[in-house]
């Protein structure tokens, strides 16, 4: 017996009496020859992430931790990267939280001392030229902390991205490398990534600081194997659903 919905192979279709085609049917085209069903018509097509440029509710964290990373991978960071970002946001906040302020810590990516002020001063003039009221809570917005930390990793200098190196070892695995915005961007592993950008946006090292041609690189970064677990718990998410 077949359930509804199934049709037994080399029978014909019927639908409101007028007869339907399968994919063993055959048609007489009258110039000549014969035409026959390639495909069913019905193959699944991947459905993509439609990114909402709309800031969401800073309250609504997996609207939050969406919204990142969508916003960067439209920046053309690889998921890896994107992930990264998500796993180190994760660690900083303890969630997706952009209202967060703790120890005079700012947002998604913890800004503090002149580079947190550099951040609220740059909102404040976005906000004002686009004509948001709120001025002095500007900052809880997730569009423009992404937006700031991008021109952070597109800008290096003393309050964005510095080139840092890391020289350590996590679970038997060792890295020696110098973490450059340009690399980062294009990382394909997700625990390699974050930790680069542990290392040159957070720049959270917690062990000695060593000097290798004229760069710095360090030897511990703090919970650096939390930070690659939160990263690659993140490539998982959005990548099993971006190839489902």
């Amino acid at each position: 017996m077949l359930e509804d919905g199934q049709v037994q192979a080399g029978t014909s279709i019927e639908h409101e009496g007028v007869e339907g085609i399968t994919m063993t049917s055959v048609l007489f085209c009258k110039h000549g020859g014969l035409i026959m069903p390639v495909t069913s018509g019905q193959d699944r097509v991947e459905q993509e992430r439609k990114f909402n440029t709309e800031s969401p509710d800073f309250s609504d964290q997996e609207a939050v931790k969406e919204y990142v990373w969508n916003y960067f991978r439209n920046a053309n960071f690889s998921e890896a990267a994107t992930a990264a970002i998500l796993g180190n946001i994760y660690v900083e906040t303890g969630g997706y939280r952009p209202d967060v302020n703790d120890n005079d810590r700012y947002g998604l990516f913890q800004y503090m001392n002149e580079r947190k002020d550099v951040f609220l001063d740059r909102v404040k003039k976005w906000a004002v030229d686009e004509g948001i009221t709120d001025v002095d809570n500007a900052w809880k917005s997730v569009e423009m902390q992404c937006r700031f930390a991008l021109e952070e990793i597109e800008t290096p200098g003393d309050h964005g991205w510095l080139d840092r190196g890391i020289y350590l070892t996590i679970n038997g695995r060792s890295f020696d490398m110098l973490c450059t915005s340009d690399k980062f961007r294009t990382e394909e592993d997700p625990s390699v990534a974050a930790l680069m950008w542990a290392a040159s946006f957070e720049r959270c090292y917690s062990g000695d600081v060593i000097k290798k041609d004229g760069n710095i690189y360090f030897t511990k970064l703090q919970d650096q194997e939390k930070r690659c677990n939160e990263a690659a718990r993140a490539y998982e998410e959005f990548t099993e659903y971006s190839n489902r």
